[in-house]
């Protein structure tokens, strides 16, 4: 495969294929680019040609073994000093840069269990490194001949998971104040879903050893459910290869996004009114705007290219001198600059279980920090930004009216500011506030209901283009 070919692979800091596609990297294709790999440290990181050493690790999948081996040919091949990290995921990958002075790693892993998309991700001391870098490693390729079904691969085990669970343990232990100092954590519970993937061994490597019970079940549903049946301190659902978390209360179920993000801003350890700024891919309300700000100043900087690259974003604006603890990205990637900008469930689980602590000594319950995303009623309110404000306001209304009167579970009435949708259990009204807004207000007998119906909203309202619906899509 040649050097352009490769590069359509690259997207976001990795390099992706499907093993299944006509265009599949052969043996051959992985060989030379562990190589080029070995080339690019030499000129960008190492001194001399003595002091490379490298590590491979891989997920749980079959697949990523395989591939690993041609890693470990290469490397051998070159004469570096060469790790097989064995199954592990990125973070513990990582720390070896740090804690052995190992100057690259590759970490090879699928998206779930049964995929057959293949990805390649290569870290320095300095962190993943991103899709520039991997086009000047690319560029570096050259075309081995070498029989590589011949070399024997020469490398150390290392098993750098376990170290990474030693030191999160450690981690725990110093921060939690517990008359128990072998197991501090045996008063909380947990339901967990590992995804059948590395994340198994966050229970028997960390939360057992240190006490903590653990429900582990297998599907969203049944974390949320047996959540609530065990009174659980918090569900965690992690993908198959560790990289991001969803979390689970026992009172609401699955977060909410904008209740996920309140949550994740307010474990991170400000000083009072200091001001830190949050990067997410997503729209975020005015009410986790607010929620987050209620001891340090946050703001938001949304960016909702979904090629852009948030952690080196992250990166240049704590460089530039701006406070930049944290990127939450959809589905669940959490980055904390405390932890070397990396996508790592494991720390964000560390930093919720501080604040689970710092809570039940006050008297309360995670929920507590989520109760305000989960009433009974709400307001939303959307910009008219059409050059024709009034107009454009009673067009909205008037479809409003007529989208609603076709629905046969509400009473539906209307004059020329607002209409008004009521049934039994509930009753929302679409209002027009001086042609700049129109505001959605909703009263319901549970926030279920409450969402149901902003659900069903929003799929109708969003048709309206010269609408900012910013503050509803930012709740989910």
């Amino acid at each position: 495969m040649n050097r352009e070919s490769l590069k359509s692979f690259v997207q976001n800091g990795k390099i992706i294929f499907d093993r299944n596609d006509e265009n599949v990297l052969s043996k051959r294709d992985v060989f030379n680019l562990a190589h080029a790999f070995g080339l690019w440290l030499k000129e960008k990181l190492a001194r001399n040609e003595t002091n490379i050493s490298v590590a491979v690790g891989t997920d749980v999948s079959e697949i990523s073994e395989e591939i690993k081996d041609v890693f470990l040919k290469s490397f051998t091949n070159d004469g570096f000093l060469v790790f097989d990290a064995q199954r592990t995921f990125l973070p513990a990958l990582f720390r070896m840069t740090i804690h052995q002075n190992v100057t690259g790693c590759v970490f090879v892993s699928v998206s779930d269990k049964d995929s057959t998309k293949i990805s390649f991700e290569f870290l320095t001391r300095l962190g993943c490194i991103c899709d520039d870098e991997l086009y000047e490693i690319i560029d570096m390729l050259t075309y081995s001949n070498k029989k590589i079904d011949l070399i024997v691969p020469d490398f150390r085990l290392d098993s750098n998971l376990k170290h990474f669970a030693e030191l999160t343990r450690q981690r725990i232990c110093q921060r939690i104040n517990s008359t128990d100092f072998s197991r501090p954590l045996r008063s909380l519970k947990f339901v967990i879903d590992t995804n059948e993937g590395i994340g198994s061994f966050v229970v028997d490597k960390i939360l057992l050893p240190l006490g903590a019970e653990v429900v582990e079940v297998k599907g969203s549903d049944a974390v949320v459910k047996h959540c609530r049946n065990v009174c659980a301190n918090a569900g965690i659902i992690f993908d198959y290869n560790l990289k991001n978390i969803t979390i689970v209360s026992k009172e609401y179920g699955l977060l909410t996004r904008e209740a996920f993000t309140s949550l994740i801003v307010q474990l991170l350890e400000t000083g009072e009114n200091e001001e830190i700024t949050v990067l997410t891919n997503y729209k975020v309300s005015s009410k986790t705007i607010d929620s987050c700000s209620t001891k340090s100043k946050c703001n938001f900087e949304i960016d909702l290219n979904e090629n852009s690259d948030l952690i080196k974003r992250q990166k240049y604006l704590n460089e530039n001198g701006v406070n930049c603890p944290l990127s939450v990205m959809d589905r669940g990637y959490c980055c904390f600059a405390e932890n070397y900008f990396l996508p790592d469930p494991v720390f964000t689980l560390f930093k919720l279980i501080m604040k689970i602590v710092s809570l039940k000594e006050d008297g309360k319950k995670l929920d507590y920090l989520l109760a305000p995303f989960y009433q009974s009623s709400g307001e939303w309110k959307m910009k008219n930004n059409s050059f024709d404000k009034k107009g454009y306001a009673s067009t909205v209304l008037t479809a409003l009216e007529g989208h609603f009167l076709k629905d046969s579970r509400w009473e539906t009435t209307a004059d020329d500011r607002s209409v008004h949708c009521k049934a039994d259990e509930f009753d929302f009204e679409i209002l027009n506030d001086n042609d700049e807004f129109l505001t959605l207000k909703i009263n319901a007998g549970s926030y279920k209901t409450v969402f149901k119906l902003l659900k069903e909203i929003k799929d109708f309202i969003q048709l309206f283009s010269s609408l900012n619906i910013d503050e509803i899509e930012g709740v989910f």
